[in-house]
């Protein structure tokens, strides 16, 4: 197994125990500086741990350098111990995100979020809530489609790619009047980091040459061609947290789908590409 999967299945074989879980790291990190008798090793005073899911605990630590063993002793390394914990972390909060994810099918988004009261809070959800927490998945590519966007309202779905170290294809499609190309492009560089920067796509719709032939209207956010927004709500300020709103999760083959909607306004120069690393 790699790394990953070692992680994965140091949670699978706790079966979701999160007490049990908390125990074995407090263990670890109170002593990663002590040598631990073998004997001694995972002995709790308020927990008892049956013999065989010990046995899978301790060769899962050894597998991952978390733990080495001389003569009758376990040594910790700190940073292994580290990693791991940060790992454990970004496992869950990834399994939290898509399971949400996936269960939100049959709810309906709304925005602004004050008007979610306790009788629709079960069937109802906010509208920003969701697009943040899309984009807090992504991992390959995302794309973003909004006739009107503005500083504030973009911030907040790009802001969460600015931890990403590895690149991803970001692909924004938008309106504008020629003017406002440039202050536009300004905002986004402050919010990308630069390595996305020369991974990111920009199509837009010039609203100079309108004549009300295929207008833009569709707002839409699509993560990894898997999950997704489609609704009223421009990606603005105003749209995210101030008008009233409707949307909409969508599944993996209605993204697909979509993709391929997005492919042929692409081929029939609804948008022009411009790429912001010529720019």
């Amino acid at each position: 197994m790699d790394e990953i999967s070692l992680n994965y299945y140091f949670l699978e074989i706790l079966n979701k125990n999160s007490l049990l879980e908390k125990i074995i790291i407090d263990y670890l990190i109170t002593n990663k500086n002590n040598p631990i008798n073998k004997i001694n090793f995972l002995k709790f005073s308020n927990k008892k741990i049956h013999r065989e899911l010990k046995i899978e605990i301790e060769s899962i630590l050894f597998n991952l350098n978390i733990i080495n063993s001389k003569k009758d002793f376990i040594y910790i390394d700190e940073n292994k111990l580290k990693q791991f914990i940060n790992t454990i972390k970004i496992i869950k909060a990834i399994s939290k995100n898509a399971k949400a994810t996936k269960e939100d099918s049959s709810i309906i988004y709304m925005s602004p979020p004050r008007l979610i009261t306790s009788e629709i809070s079960d069937m109802v959800d906010g509208i920003s809530d969701l697009i943040r927490k899309l984009a807090c998945t992504v991992t390959k590519n995302l794309i973003i489609m909004s006739p009107y966007i503005n500083y504030e309202g973009i911030k907040s779905i790009l802001l969460p790619l600015k931890k990403l170290k590895k690149n991803i294809k970001l692909e924004l499609f938008i309106s504008l009047e020629h003017n406002d190309f440039n202050s536009l492009l300004d905002n986004l560089f402050t919010i990308l980091p630069e390595h996305l920067i020369k991974h990111t796509n920009f199509y837009i719709y010039n609203i100079d040459n309108i004549n009300n032939i295929l207008l833009p209207h569709a707002k839409i956010l699509i993560v990894d061609e898997k999950f997704g927004y489609l609704g009223s709500a421009n990606f603005t300020f105003q749209g995210l947290k101030d008008n009233f709103e409707l949307g909409i999760s969508l599944n993996k083959k209605q993204c697909k789908t979509i993709v391929k909607i997005k492919s042929i306004l692409i081929s029939n120069e609804i948008f022009i590409k411009y790429n912001l690393k010529n720019l």
